[in-house]
């Protein structure tokens, strides 16, 4: 332990100058070839088809907010716990506005405060993706379809917080070690004292051990916005099988058999790399089906009534359907959490939401034994641990009656979530929380039914 007049900081924000005129570098050459076939090797029903290429993505809405040059100035509703009002409607600001500093006060700007700063070495995330497939005419006006889609994107933003404490002073125990929480959090001299008015922590006689364990104790807090480290890994099978329309009918159906890994959270900050995890936007199994019949009435039809009043009433209904079946996505757990082993029984469409979806049991749920200031080694997403997934049947009914040749009265019916399944959402993953494990919440829309008149002309 050193003297408090011996402790010394580095590190501070930086502003453009002569040697440094912009808040990001960017990238002036990018190469991005593409490449695809087709062939048929084995006469005109069957097409092999191919591809690859890169794709560069823009950078996504970078930070111009330059730390020194932006500042917000809180309202100060009342100064006696609400006993008057400080602020009112005819002088929200009775204190004035807090003016930026700009870069006179050098690497002092935001001393006790936190601040974010864009990543300086920016790079342009991309994309590799790569598809191989074979389509076959069948008889009976069928078409079907395999496919191989793979995509690999590298570059992409994820931001990161810079200023946590070294993992050489957190606990590596699988539990709550009271020894490492009270060695950080011990009061110590502080060597800021009288230093940084606009935080009374920092500026008092004392502070914790662990604050000035961090990189840079003299501020809050620091995130570096958009860094490169984050990537994702696609791989699926696609099987489609289509009826073109014949008879009045056609028909489409699509399964869909992928996996979606990303590597996009840090489950420590001091972490050299995110975590390798499935990602949220992982939906392994999807089967949508899709059909529209045109009933043989009417004019024309197999069943002709041969009367233009009859015609007119009978013909012209067109019955539609789309049927969606999926899984839902994976949950998202804390990397703090406790778990103690075993199976977790998981049934994301329970018959009683009382009851949790998991076995809650295999988890610390006491408040009092949680971790802190522990290197946090637990999963934050399981491919097996999912919310409910969809499925959804959505039904149409329209009869288009011509009134004149230009004139053409249309009737819908339409029925969205037809069977009025409820798709349930995540469960409450707060280990501490009463509720945990347990669903409160349905995010798909109960069975909506609707009806309309149209009049073209």
């Amino acid at each position: 332990m050193i003297a408090a007049s011996q402790f010394k900081v580095l590190g501070g924000p930086t502003f453009a100058g002569p040697s440094n005129r912009v808040i990001f570098g960017s990238e002036s050459k990018i190469f991005s070839p593409r490449f695809g076939f087709a062939w048929t090797p084995f006469g005109t029903k069957t097409v092999l088809r191919g591809g690859t290429g890169v794709f560069v993505f823009p950078v996504a809405n970078p930070s111009f907010n330059q730390n020194g040059f932006s500042q917000s100035t809180p309202m100060p509703v009342s100064t006696d716990n609400f006993v008057t009002a400080h602020a009112t409607l005819a002088n929200p600001f009775p204190d004035g506005f807090l003016q930026p500093t700009g870069s006179s006060l050098g690497i002092a700007t935001s001393l006790g405060q936190s601040f974010n700063y864009f990543n300086p070495t920016l790079q342009n995330p991309y994309s590799i993706r790569w598809e191989m497939g074979i389509q076959r005419e069948l008889p009976g006006q069928l078409v079907l379809e395999l496919a191989y889609i793979g995509n690999h994107a590298v570059h992409l933003p994820l931001n990161r917080n810079m200023d946590a404490t070294p993992a050489q002073y957190l606990s590596t125990l699988p539990f709550r070690d009271t020894a490492t929480i009270n060695y950080l959090g011990t009061l110590v001299a502080n060597p800021f004292q009288g230093l940084i008015p606009a935080n009374a922590t920092l500026n008092g006689a004392q502070v914790s051990r662990g604050t000035l364990l961090t990189p840079y104790p003299q501020f809050t807090g620091i995130t570096l916005q958009a860094t490169n480290a984050a990537s994702s890994y696609f791989h699926s099978m696609d099987v489609r099988i289509e009826k073109r329309y014949s008879h009045g009918l056609s028909m489409l159906a699509n399964f869909t058999y992928s996996k979606l890994i990303s590597q996009d959270n840090y489950k420590n900050a001091t972490d050299l790399a995110p975590e390798k995890r499935v990602a949220g936007d992982d939906r392994p199994l999807r089967f949508v089906l899709s059909g529209s019949y045109e009933l043989p009435f009417g004019k024309g039809k197999r069943f002709d009534t041969h009367s233009r009043i009859g015609n007119r009433i009978v013909g012209g209904w067109v019955l539609n359907s789309i049927y969606t079946n999926q899984i839902g996505a994976p949950l998202s757990f804390s990397s703090s959490i406790i778990f103690l082993g075993g199976p977790l029984n998981s049934n994301p469409h329970p018959s009683n939401l009382d009851q949790p979806m998991f076995t809650t049991t295999n988890f610390v749920t006491n408040s009092a034994q949680q971790l802190g200031n522990n290197i946090n080694t637990f999963g934050t997403r399981y491919g097996n641990v999912r919310q409910d997934g969809a499925a959804n049947v959505d039904l149409s009914m329209i009869k288009d009656t011509a009134i004149t040749e230009r004139v053409k009265l249309q009737f819908r019916f339409e029925a969205f979530n037809a069977f009025n399944r409820p798709e349930f959402d995540a469960p409450n993953l707060t280990v501490t929380n009463a509720g945990f494990g347990k669903i409160t919440n349905q995010p798909n829309l109960p069975r909506g039914i609707q009806m309309a008149l149209r009049l073209a002309f």
